[in-house]
């Protein structure tokens, strides 16, 4: 169950959340039912970002759970059943023995997040479309604004052709897109 948002596309993901934050989604309806007033989620500069961030932690939290139990799985039981002999208590044993032994897992999960972080174009194109007031483009990336610009391009090929090298270098290729 906490795997299957990995396996569920990142759009259609996007767009399970747009309709659950919408102004008649769930989440508004629940909030008016005790009294709050609901929000723009994805419209408002205040809380655009949080929506995608939500979106963001919910597509890849299964993926990290499978990391986190493998991790959990590879500490060796003998060392654990020894801290308890010498008379460690829950603590000690997991910030001794646990959280040591699966090191490997956190720096796994910490790299491969950092990673798809910075593949959030199409969340936030399908979501936001760059934001009210540009408040979910990311600063970093060049690549995901040149994106923005040509997906809202209506001759989008002629315009960006000129981005094709001429020759399969990677030296040009990369020289000429600058990303």
């Amino acid at each position: 169950v906490f795997f299957l948002p990995m396996m569920v596309g990142i759009v259609s993901s996007t767009m399970i959340f747009k309709w659950i934050l919408s102004d008649t989604g769930i989440v508004n309806t629940v909030l008016r039912f005790f009294g709050a007033e609901g929000f723009n989620w994805f419209g408002s500069t205040k809380t655009a970002m949080i929506a995608v961030v939500i979106v963001s932690i919910w597509q890849g939290f299964g993926y990290n759970m499978v990391i986190f139990i493998s991790g959990l799985l590879s500490v060796p039981k003998s060392l654990i059943e020894a801290a308890k002999i010498d008379g460690a208590n829950s603590i000690q044993i997991f910030f001794k023995i646990t959280l040591p032994a699966m090191s490997p897992s956190i720096f796994f999960a910490v790299v491969m997040t950092v990673i798809s972080s910075f593949q959030v174009f199409d969340q936030t194109f399908v979501s936001t479309m760059g934001g009210p007031n540009n408040e979910t483009n990311f600063p970093f990336g060049i690549c995901n604004v040149t994106l923005l610009i040509a997906l809202k391009s209506p001759n989008f090929t002629t315009r960006f052709s000129s981005l094709i090298p001429i020759d399969n270098s990677p030296h040009t290729f990369f020289n000429t897109i600058k990303c």
